[in-house]
């Protein structure tokens, strides 16, 4: 048996893959691209990439990112981002860029917090996608391109928080009385 083990791993054959994060990969400009796109009568806007070139097929998670002046500047403690990344994630090379989202993004991106600022005609977008293996491993990102989309305006509110509950002896005193001020912190 062990001569057995020693024979079958005496050699590598080079076919085990090695990833090669690429430089970028190309996002396809839409059909509808020279056309105003209206948000607000849209659900989807279909959207198709080639698989970038790990050195193998890999399954490859897609994300979908707009910026209003084609700067893709990451956050700091100082500034933003100079660009959005919509929430819907997608795992094949044809994606549907859900509209409602575009639109809360762009009104994020643009500031607009009433809806007397939003133009009445198309404004320019720049899409991009960011495409990485894994939980974010190798991420790489595409081309841009330009798109005309007639906004309209979404009112953005911070979400609610969660609820959590702390339970346990080892929370407080272990007791269920915070029924007088005295005891706010204390008991569960």
């Amino acid at each position: 048996l062990g001569l057995l083990i020693s024979v079958s791993c005496d050699s590598d054959r080079d076919s085990n893959p090695t990833i090669v994060v690429p430089d970028s990969f190309v996002l396809n400009t839409p059909p509808y691209a020279p056309n105003d796109i209206d948000l607000i009568n849209s659900t989807v806007l279909e959207l198709t990439t080639t698989q970038p070139d790990y050195g193998f097929t890999a399954p490859v998670s897609y994300s979908v990112q707009i910026s209003l002046d084609d700067t893709w500047i990451d956050a700091t403690e100082e500034v933003a981002a100079s660009y959005a990344t919509l929430e819907t994630m997608f795992s094949t090379a044809k994606m549907g860029a859900v509209s409602t989202e575009m639109a809360r993004n762009i009104v994020s991106l643009a500031g607009w917090t009433n809806e007397s600022q939003v133009p009445d005609n198309a404004i320019s977008i720049y899409v991009r996608l960011k495409a990485h293996l894994g939980a974010g491993d190798y991420p790489v990102y595409s081309n841009s391109v330009k798109l005309s989309v007639i906004p309209y305006f979404i009112m953005l509110k911070d979400a609610l928080p969660a609820p959590y509950y702390l339970v346990g002896g080892c929370i407080g005193d272990g007791t269920w009385t915070n029924s007088s001020k005295a005891n706010i912190g204390v008991s569960l």
